[in-house]
């Protein structure tokens, strides 16, 4: 059987190339893992010995903070290093590097004898090969200890499997000259390449009528006057009919020769050439073939654009934001809907300065997703907080795919943002009520436990305070008793008034007389710390429907708390007035206090939850205060600013005009 000689230039070649590089793979990773393992041996032999000088002193004084630092230092400042540790002449561990214990078992492993200066020994932990080095700490001529070291032999095996890899890397470097010193092995091989490469050229330039094969006398349709006209072969005297079996099954004017017939047919045995005649007969059908799909590709064309208007229609339609953005996370395009949650009305506004770290409310939430992205490629549903255009949190679902390069590297971000901020707040709402209904019973009970024992404390007190001498320590130290019961008592007082579930006479009531009364009572109290009260009460506001006492808790408790939030001086802002949707009567309390920290926003409703100081709250107005808004059917909500001032807003829903109509609106 006779090889081409393409044939028989690789299989000699790569042969002889593979065979080498099989040997010389293996003598160099015996002769590396030799030296690897013996250069270790006298690293951790050297290291050993060293430490077991160093720790000679601290051993003789006992001093084990040393001992603790030599063997962290030996440990950080070493490749490689497994642990160390060190015994005493009794072999008990005064120092080791272990952080879960040590292991006792280490202890008896290896041991340098009486004669030697140190020991080795090759352990195997069931994950890993591990040297172990004993070097005996000596006074004079004296043991007093020991000094144990652990080498991971990991770097030796990874060092040996670059070797290893770089010898195959090599070796297909090899094969690869190989092959190319096989092509330049005959100049007509080279040259009739060349000519077909030439070809290609004008080919990606357009032009498809090129012909590389060369032109034969006679074809065979005119040997067997064939009058098939119609097959694309017929009077071409450029492409070969034996070759259109592969790019022309599909044609079924053109016959389907056997490969038996082919071989027996006289022009074909003249010419059928070698191996690159054929590949040049066959580029030429497939010049034939590519001007064939030329039409095909046309209407492929029509249906790519139609899909690309289809999905460009979902981009733009879609109310979840949809952004792209380049490697360095700055977003190249951004569906309207996602424009709108980011604040930018404007269609057209540039997106030079919109960056993806930007939507982050802290940077270790854009690392944590970073990080992510990093080892997975993607994240799917990750909640999280981003910065909204009022600085609000934003409460969202990010998704987002990372795009790689052909190198690996990152090409760019495409993800999808969902905004979940309206179930986010009716989550944190169930939750607040689940926690206001169990500490409510649980308050309930305490305070009933405790009233009792507190009200005969106060009693027992306020008998002993009568005999006692006004100027005595006794005195003072009952008056003491009587302040602290009857703090205690407010407490439990309040608790009751929290966990009680008192009736409620619901009937029309104006808001704004309300906050007037209110005001009208405590405007003396704050003016005497130098806080004014303003009042902003729109006359045109509908009365709501609810109770005017526990109403006036709630204003009361507000009040309260924007004083302490401004200590000795400020101003407080109350007013009444329709929400814009004009379906609620809304209630706002403002000040220019301390304001509230924003990981703590979304616990002031906590019942017990305070920053006040001792003393000066126990933490239940705005937990009362939520409850009786939450049972008048409305909600409160709260912004502020560190720093800067704080607003509580409460809306309400309008009173009904008529019971048997539905509820009035504002004006």
């Amino acid at each position: 059987m006779i090889f081409s000689f393409r044939t028989r230039v690789f299989v000699s070649m790569l042969s002889v190339v593979l065979l080498a590089g099989g040997l010389i793979a293996l003598t160099v990773s015996r002769a590396v893992t030799h030296a690897m393992g013996e250069e270790y041996k006298k690293r951790g032999l050297a290291i050993a010995v060293n430490l077991a000088a160093r720790c000679e002193d601290p051993l003789l004084a006992v001093d084990f903070l040393r001992l603790k630092n030599l063997v962290d230092e030996t440990v950080a400042s070493s490749d490689g290093m497994a642990y160390a540790f060190i015994m005493d002449e009794g072999n008990e561990v005064l120092a080791h590097t272990y952080e879960g214990g040590f292991p006792v078992a280490l202890k008896a492993a290896n041991a340098a004898g009486n004669k030697e200066r140190c020991g080795i020994r090759l352990l195997d932990t069931g994950k890993d090969l591990i040297y172990d080095f004993a070097a005996q700490v000596t006074a004079g001529n004296n043991r007093v200890g020991m000094v144990r070291l652990g080498l991971s032999r990991s770097p030796v095996e990874l060092t040996i499997r670059r070797i290893l890899w770089n010898i195959f890397s090599l070796l297909g470097l090899s094969l690869f000259v190989a092959a190319l010193v096989g092509f330049s092995l005959s100049n007509s091989v080279t040259r009739r390449l060349s000519h077909l490469r030439s070809a290609l050229s004008q080919v990606n330039a357009g032009n498809l009528d090129i012909r590389v094969g060369p032109a034969i006398g006679q074809t065979c349709w005119q040997v067997k006057a064939c009058t098939q006209t119609e097959c694309p072969m017929h009077d071409d005297v450029h492409r070969r009919c034996w070759t259109t079996r592969a790019w022309q099954a599909a044609d079924e004017a053109v016959n389907d020769f056997d490969a038996v017939a082919c071989q027996a047919c006289a022009v074909y045995r003249k010419h059928a050439g070698d191996e690159i005649q054929h590949l040049a007969e066959s580029f030429d059908v497939m010049l034939l073939s590519l001007k064939r799909s030329m039409g095909q590709l046309a209407e492929s064309k029509k249906t790519v654009e139609a899909s690309a208007r289809k999905y460009r229609r979902i981009f733009e339609t879609s109310m979840d934001m949809i952004f792209i953005a380049d490697r360095d996370g700055a977003f190249l395009d951004i569906n309207p809907a996602g424009r709108a949650l980011l604040g930018y009305t404007d269609d057209g506004a540039p997106m030079d300065a919109m960056r993806i770290e930007g939507l982050f409310t802290d940077a270790k939430t854009f690392e944590a997703l970073q990080k992510d992205l990093a080892r997975n490629g993607f994240v799917k549903d990750w909640e999280t907080t981003l910065r909204s255009p009022s600085d609000d949190p934003l409460y969202v679902l990010f998704s987002c795919s990372l795009q790689r390069d052909g190198a690996g590297g990152v090409d760019g971000y495409e993800g999808v943002i969902k905004d979940i901020s309206h179930r986010k707040n009716i989550e944190n709402q169930l939750l607040r009520a689940d926690k206001l209904a169990s500490l409510g019973q649980f308050s309930a009970g305490v305070a009933h436990e405790i009233n009792n024992p507190l009200g005969l404390i106060l009693g027992f007190t306020q008998l002993l305070l009568r005999d006692a001498p006004q100027s005595s320590q006794q005195h003072s130290d009952l008056k003491t008793i009587e302040e602290e019961t009857l703090r205690c008592t407010k407490i439990v007082q309040a608790l009751l008034s929290f966990a009680r579930k008192t009736e409620t006479h619901l009937a029309p009531v104006c808001l704004a007389t309300l906050v007037e009364d209110v005001v009208a009572i405590v405007r003396h109290d704050f003016e005497m710390t130098d806080i004014t009260i303003e009042t902003e009460c729109d006359a045109q506001v509908p009365d709501v429907f609810g109770d005017a006492e526990k109403l006036q808790q709630v204003i009361v408790n507000l009040l309260i708390n924007a004083r302490q939030a401004l200590g000795t001086h400020g101003r407080i802002r109350v007013g009444t007035a329709c929400a814009p949707d004009c379906m609620t009567v809304r209630l706002e309390v403002e000040d220019h206090g301390c304001g509230i920290a924003p990981e703590h926003i979304n616990q002031i409703f906590d019942p017990f939850f305070t920053t006040k100081p001792m003393g000066q709250g126990t933490g239940l107005g705005l937990s009362v205060s939520y409850g009786i808004v939450q049972e008048h059917g409305g909600s409160i909500h709260v912004s502020s600013r560190l720093g800067e001032g704080t607003v509580f807003t409460v809306e309400l829903p309008p009173a009904p005009v008529d019971p048997t109509k539905g509820t009035g609106v504002c004006p």
